[in-house]
């Protein structure tokens, strides 16, 4: 026979941690020592190197748009690092064989 669905029989769901989106290491020195701050807006810092993420309205959106920075950065850098890798000079014994 099924169970009527009634309050009583529900599973209580379980509180979930904060929503809030979980803060990145700092994109310019790489630290994890970075911290949000809230006063009039919101932004995120970094203690190690002193970078300031860009200034928000709420706590989330600073961490989303600190996150976001931090993704851009790691991009630039990666594509920068195999840009450079491709334009590396043959070692010599390579160049000596293709003439």
């Amino acid at each position: 026979m099924p169970v009527k669905k009634t309050a009583a029989n529900k599973k209580k769901k379980k509180p979930t941690k904060s929503s809030e989106p979980k803060l990145e290491p700092c994109p310019f020195c790489g630290s994890n020592d970075v911290n949000l701050w809230e006063f009039i807006t919101s932004q995120v810092d970094c203690h190690k190197c002193n970078a300031h993420g860009p200034r928000a309205a709420t706590r989330r959106e600073a961490v989303t748009k600190w996150n976001n920075v931090s993704r851009k950065v790691f991009k630039e850098k990666r594509n920068e690092e195999r840009q450079q890798s491709q334009m590396r000079p043959l070692p010599v014994a390579l160049q000596s064989a293709k003439r």
